[in-house]
Order: structure tokens, then C-alpha cells, then sequence
């Protein structure tokens, strides 16, 4: 892997590590105790939008979608499969403090 640089505001991790490939995490990535934004959204940052070639300037449009979510520890939280939703086993505690880097707070 030469590079893997973010296309959009990431807050759970601070880079790849390109010899392994694996993320290094950020405080945002393991919201103990917390309800944390975390950037991008489970959807993350390019998903089946197209993408573009302009062959005269060289250059691949890639559109990007910004998003964050939520996350946090609820109390007595059980795993309910409905058949219909998608579950990432995660909520929200209300009785936990939100937890938001600064750029975070210029969406909400």
C-alpha cells in the first residue's frame, strides 16, 4: 500500500499504517463511558455514487459524502434482530456526556 489518506473528515482513526494496513485508532474509536460522533458514518465516505474520468486533465471525480453517528454504551442493551434492521450494537445513553471533537460541533 503506498498511501491512504482520508477523502472526507475522519475522527476514529489517525492514519493507516501502510505496511500493515491496519488503522491507528484515535480516543474517538473506543467511546468508554461516553457518546462519541464518530466520523464518517457507518455508510462511509463513497459508496455506490459514480465516479468520474476527465481524460484530457487526467483527474478521477470522486464524490464523497460527509457524515458522522452517534455512539455510545446503553445500559442493558440486548441484541434484537428483526429480520429488517441493521444493528451495529451500539446506542445511545442519554446519562452519558457527548463527546464531539471540534469540527464535530460546527454540524450539530
Amino acid at each position: 500500500m503506498e498511501s491512504a489518506k482520508p477523502i472526507i473528515f475522519t475522527n476514529w482513526v489517525s492514519e493507516i499504517n501502510t505496511g500493515t494496513g491496519h488503522p491507528i485508532d484515535t480516543s474517538f474509536s473506543r467511546y468508554v463511558g461516553i457518546n462519541a460522533v464518530i466520523a464518517p458514518h457507518p455508510l462511509g465516505a463513497h459508496n455506490w455514487h459514480p465516479m468520474a474520468y476527465n481524460p484530457i486533465l487526467g483527474l478521477v471525480y470522486i464524490p464523497a459524502q460527509e457524515s458522522s453517528n452517534v455512539y455510545g454504551k446503553v445500559k442493558d442493551w440486548e441484541f434484537f434482530d428483526d429480520g429488517k434492521s441493521w444493528n451495529t450494537g451500539t446506542g445511545y445513553n442519554p446519562d452519558n456526556p457527548d463527546y464531539r471533537d471540534s469540527l464535530a460541533n460546527q454540524w450539530n
